[in-house]
């Protein structure tokens, strides 16, 4: 179980959203700040490939979160997402860096 702040999100909950949601992670090189979002018109989440792996990682599970509880303010989300790639096994670390790689 990953915690930040009052939210306890287990990665499952967060793989079981992306699936069953049924948009693609696209990689795209982006010069622009933006780091990823959701494309609804696109059935799409875009990922900028320019980030460090780590950052692809974060910023895919920030993605997940917004299609798990679309909720939680954007402050939340990051710190979620934060938490919860500070605890991540190497095996989960692994699929997510391969989700995004």
């Amino acid at each position: 179980m990953k915690k930040a702040g009052a939210r306890t999100i287990q990665l499952n909950q967060l793989t079981k959203a992306l699936v069953q949601s049924g948009y693609e992670i696209n990689l795209k090189r982006a010069s622009c700040k933006v780091r990823g979002l959701i494309i609804p018109d696109q059935n799409e989440i875009f990922i900028n490939q320019l980030l460090p792996i780590n950052e692809r990682v974060i910023t895919i599970l920030h993605e997940m979160i917004h299609l798990y509880d679309a909720k939680l303010d954007e402050d939340e989300t990051e710190a979620t997402a934060q938490a919860i790639f500070a605890n991540l096994s190497t095996a989960e670390l692994g699929y997510l860096e391969f989700l995004v790689a």
